[in-house]
């Protein structure tokens, strides 16, 4: 999980002109209500009320909610997306799938008016843009919700199942990620986007690229290969990426043998 660059929010209010010139239900005089969605949207961290949502014109709610459909290719409104994604390589939750999906932060169900607000698309891969779809919780705004990056809050927990099986259990570490909102946003994600499974999936691909081919007999050289590759990937991919949470782990815990390891990959 990391952030996203935001998106200038002029760029985004600059679109509008082109938006309401391929409608047919709203005028140039919209752009004052949708500008002033726009910048209450931005200065609020990627947040407005439903409240205020209603007060948007029908008109406006619905030319915008059609105006999605035109970000595909060859839409009218292509360059909307071509924007988003450029540069953006792996999903911002899992960091595992192609971002190949833009989704509503704020739903478009609820929050038509925000449908091709480029503040409010995030570049993202499908199975968490559905998982995410399917959460009531208040989530992770990769634009707008600044996770620190000097030090640690994921850690991973080693779980030994029966017949030397094991999982690994991610979790939040509240006494470092101390702001209680920002605390809740992550868990919810982690919870409602089943990060726990995707990240266990794409750890078995790791640890043998890490492992496998490299004669390591013992838990113990392990453990010291390990320890020097954290650093480096620490490096490359942050303190609480879900590799290095896992790196930690393995080297932290007494109860883990190579045989363990074996088979788990």
């Amino acid at each position: 999980m990391w952030n996203l660059p935001k998106p200038d929010i002029e760029t985004s209010i600059n679109e509008i002109d082109d938006v309401i010139a391929h409608s047919r239900k709203m005028t140039p005089a919209d752009k004052q209500h949708i500008e002033a969605l726009y910048r209450e949207y931005d200065s609020n961290g990627g947040s407005i009320s439903a409240q205020r949502h209603r007060i948007v014109p029908d008109n406006i709610k619905s030319g915008l909610e059609t105006a999605y459909p035109k970000t595909y290719k060859d839409g009218d409104h292509y360059y909307i997306r071509q924007r988003l994604v450029r540069d953006i390589n792996l999903c911002p939750l899992c960091s595992i799938g192609l971002p190949t999906t833009l989704d509503h932060h704020l739903p478009q169900s609820t929050f038509e008016a925000l449908s091709v607000c480029g503040n409010n698309l995030v570049p993202m891969c499908s199975d968490c843009n559905r998982l995410k779809n399917n959460s009531v919780k208040s989530l992770l705004h990769p634009y707008y919700d600044q996770l620190p990056v000097d030090r640690i809050f994921l850690n991973a927990t080693i779980i030994i199942t029966q017949h030397d099986g094991i999982h690994f259990k991610f979790t939040v570490d509240a006494k470092v990620l101390t702001d209680k909102a920002l605390f809740d946003k992550l868990n919810n994600t982690i919870e409602d986007c089943e990060l726990d499974s995707t990240f266990s999936q794409g750890l078995i691909t790791y640890l043998k690229d890490k492992l496998y081919k490299r004669g390591l007999t013992t838990i113990d050289s392990v453990k010291k290969y390990l320890g020097s590759e954290l650093e480096r990937e620490a490096e490359i991919y942050g303190l609480n990426h879900w590799k290095t949470a896992v790196l930690r782990a393995i080297i932290d815990d007494n109860n883990i043998t190579i045989n363990h390891l074996r088979v788990y990959m």
